[in-house]
């Protein structure tokens, strides 16, 4: 649960991109879903890449997503690695499976997945939320962090400007891009004026 949520989360993934309709291994498609060797190993920077087979929008291609180390328990690489590392997880296996009471593998379909978060949600007076709520909630989360959108748009393989209309908190980030565009714009100055004081040649 933990590694999907936060696949889902910093990967702003659909969770139909990862999480498959049916609980029976019989219906896995590994030329749909993601299996463990789609994960790769980290970088040097603790990088890793998942490659997912098929997406809403790219149907033959598929994309890669993208994580990096997040500070705090929710960061996905973390999380990733002891979701394997726990469910002793074979490369052909299917990337969201865990090991029940009897140690035998099952496959974790989206319907189970919302399933089990809505209930504790709802105990805390929580919304619904959809798989979908992980995408926009990651995309925001990049945004009010102060990731460029041009970045997060790539990141996320949003198409056009759709995600723009999906921004949960307008001012904070309206008030984070325009500090930093402001800051940016005064050390630019700042570096001219120092430039032309001591006669600095432009490069």
């Amino acid at each position: 649960m933990a590694a999907v949520s936060a696949g889902c989360f910093y990967g702003q993934l659909r969770g139909g991109e990862i999480l498959p309709q049916s609980s029976n291994p019989a219906d896995f498609n590994p030329s749909k879903l993601p299996t463990v060797k789609d994960l790769k190993a980290p970088n040097q920077n603790g990088d890793r890449k998942l490659r997912l087979p098929k997406t809403k929008t790219k149907q033959l291609r598929g994309k890669e997503v993208v994580y990096s180390p997040q500070p705090g328990c929710t960061s996905s690489t973390r999380a990733w690695w002891k979701h394997i590392q726990v469910n002793r997880l074979g490369p052909d296996d299917p990337l969201i499976v865990y090991r029940d009471e009897i140690d035998k593998l099952r496959v974790l379909s989206k319907a189970v997945f919302l399933k089990q978060y809505n209930t504790v949600w709802s105990r805390h007076n929580i919304p619904r939320m959809t798989g979908y709520c992980f995408r926009i909630g990651g995309t925001t989360h990049y945004l009010v962090q102060g990731i460029p959108p041009d970045v997060v748009k790539m990141l996320g393989c949003w198409n056009l400007d759709t995600f723009l209309k999906y921004w949960r908190d307008l001012d904070s980030l309206a008030s984070i891009h325009l500090h930093q565009h402001h800051a940016q714009l005064s050390y630019t100055n700042c570096l001219q004026d120092s430039r032309a004081q001591h006669h600095y040649a432009p490069y």
